[in-house]
């Protein structure tokens, strides 16, 4: 939820010990879920909680049979007859090499919609009508739910509002500013879109409030509410769960001793040096323009809690060069950005959640195209901080530089090493991927 952790999804063995240290039995179940259906460490949860019993749920969005036929790992999860799978193929990524937009958003619909009737079945009869209506246990054609829904998200109104928000963001990265998200209800999926934006398009992560030498990250989120030990608490309705492993445990799972002698820290303790709740963060306002963007849902802005909540942005957002407000929904409060909506309401506000996620991918990644982090419509500015993503980078290349796989993971590799030479400690790192696709057509275009 914070950044990502090299290397950490290539192993099976540390997915396997997060569902042993979960205690799963056959009175549990595990509903695995990766995208192209290859992830070590999401397989290795798979057949750890079937030999302990659970039952257990694989989904993925990739064909079954492609995946069966050429990696090992993932046949073993499909073929195993202990597990549900349930493919969820949706076609090629309207930008190749990501699945953060049509993939997770089927996993989202249909993960959602099984956890949405399930709790309506399970409830229903144990409570009243009136406490039904209130709690929206209802059922729901969700299909058509989200057809309307992607409808209301494409009239002319709203697409020239996105497309105006997507030039706002872009121009203050051009000018090298920042962007702070400050939010209450839609924190969590906030914090989802603009996480996963560092490996995805090479930017820098969140940074801790140790940390004054890495660069500071691009966008970040924050509550102007509570601190952030309570806002841990708040997004998550639970205390955190890190996980505290250490050398040794490191070590009897396998792992290399490159890993094992210098493990990542994931504890609890390095969870809250991100700054996320509404203590002073002096990094934000590092570099000019700095801006304070407030996202909202429509059923926010009613109510004591919302002038609460106004105030305290207050407090926080008068130190920026400038504040603005997006709300996504159709109510009369005041908005610099309206995404007008009718989500369908359900017990889990599916639909409103789905909403938020769409308009937030496609902001971030019209941003990350017009700042140039695509090639075409490739994503060429990935991240390679762990196997699946170095494999998916060198792929990439040879596709788009007509080489075959080997020269393609040889001119990656030495593109690597170029630029650990010469890229100056703390600063921005470029993408080896674009890096070496960048130095592929400058060769080409002085032989022709």
């Amino acid at each position: 939820m914070i950044r990502s952790v090299e290397y950490f999804e290539d192993y099976q063995e540390f997915g396997k010990q997060q569902v042993r240290e979960l205690e799963m039995s056959g009175k549990d179940m595990l509903i695995a879920i990766t995208e192209g259906g290859e992830t070590s460490s999401v397989l290795g949860t798979v057949e750890e909680a079937a030999d302990l019993g659970a039952k257990v749920f694989l989904l993925f969005n990739n064909p079954a049979s492609v995946l069966v036929e050429n990696i090992e790992r993932s046949k073993h999860a499909i073929e195993d007859p202990r597990v549900t799978t349930l493919e969820l193929y949706c076609g090629p990524m309207a930008i190749a090499g990501s699945t953060r937009m049509q993939a997770t958003t089927a996993e989202l619909l249909i993960a959602g919609a099984a956890l949405e009737m399930i709790l309506c079945r399970s409830i229903r009869p144990d409570i009243s009508r009136n406490l039904q209506e209130k709690l929206n246990i209802t059922e729901i054609d969700y299909s058509l739910a989200f057809s309307s829904l992607l409808d209301e998200l494409l009239t002319d109104r709203n697409t020239k509002t996105i497309a105006a928000y997507i030039n706002l963001e872009k121009e203050i990265y051009q000018q090298k500013g920042l962007v702070t998200y400050f939010a209450d209800k839609l924190l969590l999926d906030i914090f989802t879109d603009t996480t996963e934006r560092a490996p995805t398009f090479m930017l820098p992560p969140f940074r801790k409030s140790d940390d004054s030498i890495s660069p500071v990250s691009w966008a970040f989120v924050k509550s102007p509410l509570q601190p952030t030990a309570a806002v841990w608490e708040y997004i998550l309705g639970r205390s955190p769960r890190c996980l505290e492993w250490d050398s040794g445990l490191y070590r009897q799972m396998g792992v290399p001793e490159s890993l094992a002698s210098a493990p990542p820290k994931l504890d609890k303790n390095e969870i809250l040096k991100f700054l996320i709740g509404n203590e002073d963060d002096d990094s934000r306002l590092s570099r000019t323009p700095n801006i304070a963007v407030s996202v909202l849902g429509s059923k926010e802005t009613l109510g004591p809690a919302y002038n609460n909540y106004l105030q305290a942005l207050q407090r926080h957002a008068s130190k920026f060069t400038k504040q603005l407000t997006l709300i996504i929904g159709n109510d009369n409060a005041a908005a610099d950005f309206r995404i007008a909506c009718h989500p369908a309401a359900s017990v889990l506000g599916l639909m409103e959640r789905l909403a938020v996620k769409l308009i937030l991918n496609t902001i971030s990644t019209g941003t990350m195209v017009l700042s140039g982090r695509v090639t075409s419509n490739w994503m060429s500015c990935v991240e390679i901080s762990n196997k699946k993503l170095r494999d998916r980078g060198i792929r990439l290349i040879a596709e788009l530089c007509g080489l075959n796989y080997s020269e393609a993971c040889y001119r990656l590799h030495e593109a690597i090493e170029k630029l650990k030479e010469e890229t100056p400690a703390g600063s921005e790192r470029l993408s080896p991927v674009q890096y070496t696709i960048n130095q592929h057509k400058t060769i080409s275009r002085s032989q022709d």
